[in-house]
This record gives C-alpha cells, structure tokens and sequence, in this order.
C-alpha cells in the first residue's frame, strides 16, 4: 500500500511540475544576410523569419525547436574584383537550440547553440569556390541576444546559421516578441 501511495504521489508531483514550466512561442522578423565562409566584402541581403517553440526548463535554460526562412540575394560589391562573386541562400530551417540566458530583471542576455536541417538553393561564387546547389544540408545554429522588458517579452538577436559544406553562413539581426501559452 506504501509503494502504491509513494509512486502515486510522485506521479502528481511530476505532473504538477511539467505543468508549471514556462512554455511559449517565439516569433523574430529581420534582416537576412548571407555571406561566403571566406573574409571577402561580398553578401546577400533579403528576409528572415522564424517560430519557436520555447520550453523552459529553469531561468537560465531553455529549449528551443524551430522553424523559419531565410530568402537573400547578392547585393552588388563596391569593389570591381568582386564583381563576378555572388552569395545567396532561400532555404526553410528547421531544427533545435538550446538558450543560456543571464535572467537579470528587464534585461536578459543570452547565447544559443543547436543543430539543424536546411532545405532550399544555396549559391557561393568566388575564386576559391563555385558552389550552386540545392536540396537538404545540415547547418549549425549561433545566437546572440538579449531579451527586453518586465517579462523579458522583447527580444534583439544576432542569429546565424553556418552551412559548412555550401561556404557560406547565413543569418539575421532580427527583433522578436514572445507569446506566452501557459501563466
């Protein structure tokens, strides 16, 4: 009867705890950007748009499945060295992250790390590469932001997506707002 009771109240316990994390829906809008791997003054500009699905697991951690599109073309170099240089990526993103923030009041810095799948064209035109592709790729998600507000409901990320085998990162200074689903 004791191990009945004892597995019975650590079945409500776990309920009411995965009941009480923090869940919501994160939305960011930006500015896509998409350059080649190599230092050279050539880049892709266009949009950017991305879902999260945010599962919180303390103040400082948080999970992160996402969904978002990037469409960027090559903006013409100054330079005529580079007038031949092209860089751009239309992929839809999907993947998952991992957020450490620092939850200090109205202000919330925070890193994110991830792996993901990248699904659309990619092009890098350089000297070194000649790269015209399209189809599925991994790549590696990097932010940088900070969450804003009382309830930290506002937020202003550097986000990049690495594609190591196109030689080219794409990414976004994006701003964004939070829905929460649960209070």
């Amino acid at each position: 009867m004791k191990k009945n009771l004892l597995i019975f109240a650590l079945l409500f316990v776990s309920v009411q705890l995965f009941a009480q994390q923090k869940r919501s829906i994160d939305v960011l809008i930006g500015l896509g950007i998409t350059a080649p791997s190599e230092n050279i003054e050539v880049f892709g500009q266009g949009f950017y748009l991305q879902g999260e699905y945010v599962y919180e697991i303390s103040k400082w951690v948080d999970l992160r499945p996402y969904a978002g599109l990037i469409l960027t073309k090559t903006v013409e170099p100054d330079l005529q060295q580079y007038k031949d240089f092209k860089v751009s990526t239309n992929a839809f993103l999907l993947g998952g992250k991992v957020r450490l923030t620092l939850p200090i009041p109205w202000v919330a810095p925070y890193i994110e790390l991830g792996i993901g799948a990248s699904i659309g064209k990619f092009k890098t035109i350089t000297n070194k590469y000649h790269i015209e592709d399209s189809g599925l790729t991994y790549h590696l998600p990097f932010s940088l932001g900070i969450k804003l507000g009382k309830n930290h409901q506002t937020d202003l990320a550097f986000t990049y997506y690495i594609h190591n085998d196109k030689q080219q990162f794409a990414g976004a200074l994006a701003i964004g707002f939070s829905i929460p689903l649960n209070k």
